[in-house]
């Protein structure tokens, strides 16, 4: 399963963003000591598009995708094409949850041009894997890129929709 899981991630700029084993809350560790190329910038480019991501920011994301309180409807911005699978979260979230998964959020960069990436670390089966996390600048909000989340999930044997 290990191999299945890392050759699937890294082929689609390696999976990123969601939930944890024992509890949702904990999937999304604090950055002990994480820059930010992304603090203080400003790529909004007189409004084309949204201010430049941060650590915070995604974690905030995060923390609302993985929450089981949240509907499914309040989280279909969170996703490139979310609104064509609104539970893809929910589902996720299950098979996050049964792969021990958590992640860490290191650094974000914005290429000012309407995408970022954020570094982060992700947890599966309790292995880390160093990982680049597409983000996409959509309805003038930072969303994860449809495709990366669609690798995200075929790597956890989920099919969704908006992947075919």
């Amino acid at each position: 399963m290990k191999r299945v899981v890392s050759t699937l991630l890294f082929p689609a700029l390696t999976v990123a963003m969601l939930a944890g084993c024992a509890s949702e809350q904990k999937a999304v560790e604090q950055p002990a000591q994480a820059t930010d190329a992304a603090a203080g910038a400003d790529c909004s480019k007189g409004g084309k598009f949204p201010q430049s991501p941060t650590v915070a920011h995604l974690d905030g994301l995060l923390r609302r995708g993985l929450d089981p309180n949240i509907g499914s409807a309040d989280k279909v911005d969170l996703m490139q094409g979310g609104a064509g699978d609104p539970d893809f979260f929910n589902r996720m979230l299950d098979a996050l949850n049964k792969a021990s998964f958590t992640v860490k959020i290191n650094n974000v960069t914005d290429y000012c041009d309407g995408t970022a990436n954020a570094d982060a670390t992700l947890s599966f089966y309790g292995q880390p894997n160093d990982s680049q996390v597409p983000l996409i600048a959509e309805d003038g909000k930072w969303k994860l890129e449809r495709v990366w989340s669609c690798g995200l999930a075929a790597s956890l044997q989920q099919t969704s929709p908006i992947c075919a």
